[in-house]
C-alpha cells in the first residue's frame, strides 16, 4: 500500500521516475485519500467475506488518544478523552484552503444585476450580516427592529424548521444593521408586501407563479 500511495502521488504515474525539480502531482491530496479509503474498504470487504486471510485494514490503523493539546473540544470530549481511536497511517495531509470571499465591488455587481427589489435586499442582507441563506429565509418581518436611538438590528429567533425548510442553525442573537439596509427593507415591504396585499410573516416570499406570496425557498423564486 505504501508503494501504491507513492504511485498515486507521483506526477509521472510511475514509481521508477523521480523528477529532478518539484512537479505538482496530477491528483490532489483529497483525491488520493479517497482512493486509499476505497481500496482499503475493498480489502476489508474481502477479509470479512473470508476471500483473503490477512486483515490489511488493521495493519493500516494505529490507536491514538483523543486527549492532548487540541484547541477544539467536542461535546463528548470529557467522555472520550482517555479512550483510543483508530487513525489511518497512510492518510496524506490535505492542505487547508482559504475561503474565497467576494469583494465589495463584486457584491455591488451582483446587486446591480438583480431584477427585483427582493433579491437586492437578500444579497445586501447576506453581505452585511454574514447570515446563512437558510437563516435569512427564516426571518419574519417582526424580526427587523427599527431603533434610531439604540441601533437598527435583526433578532434571530429559533422557531425550528419552518414550512420552507429554513431554520436557525446557530444560537439566537441580535445583529446590528445599517440604515441603508433598513431603508431597502422599508421599500421592499411597500413595493411588494403591501402592493400585492400579501398575508405573510415571512420577509422573503415568492414573487411569481401560482405560489406567489408563499415563503421563498433556496431553490424556488
Amino acid at each position: 500500500m505504501v508503494e501504491f500511495v507513492a504511485w498515486l502521488r507521483n506526477p509521472y504515474e510511475s514509481a521508477k521516475v523521480t523528477p529532478l525539480q518539484p512537479v505538482k502531482a496530477k491528483k490532489t491530496e483529497k483525491t488520493i485519500n479517497l482512493t486509499i479509503t476505497a481500496v482499503t474498504n475493498f480489502y476489508d470487504y474481502l477479509y470479512r467475506n473470508e476471500e483473503i486471510q490477512n486483515d490489511m485494514v488493521d495493519k493500516l490503523l494505529k490507536q491514538v488518544f483523543t486527549g492532548g493539546r487540541t484547541r477544539y473540544k467536542d461535546f463528548l470530549y470529557h467522555v472520550n478523552k482517555n479512550k483510543p481511536s483508530n487513525r489511518h497511517i497512510l492518510k496524506v495531509k490535505e492542505p487547508r484552503k482559504k475561503l474565497k470571499v467576494l469583494t465589495k465591488e463584486e457584491v455591488q455587481q451582483l446587486i446591480e444585476a438583480t431584477t427585483n427589489i427582493r433579491d437586492r435586499l437578500l444579497i445586501q442582507l447576506l453581505f452585511e450580516t454574514g447570515l446563512r441563506i437558510g437563516e435569512a429565509l427564516s426571518l419574519f418581518i417582526e424580526d427587523f427592529i427599527f431603533d434610531h436611538k439604540n441601533g437598527h438590528r435583526i433578532r434571530l429567533v429559533n422557531r425550528g424548521e419552518l414550512e420552507n425548510g429554513a431554520k436557525l442553525k446557530t444560537g439566537e442573537r441580535e445583529i446590528y444593521v445599517s440604515q441603508a439596509l433598513m431603508n431597502l427593507l422599508d421599500d421592499y415591504l411597500y413595493e411588494v408586501v403591501d402592493e400585492l396585499d400579501l398575508d405573510t410573516n415571512f420577509v422573503f416570499v415568492k414573487l411569481r407563479g401560482k405560489n406567489i406570496g408563499q415563503p421563498m425557498t433556496v431553490f424556488c423564486n
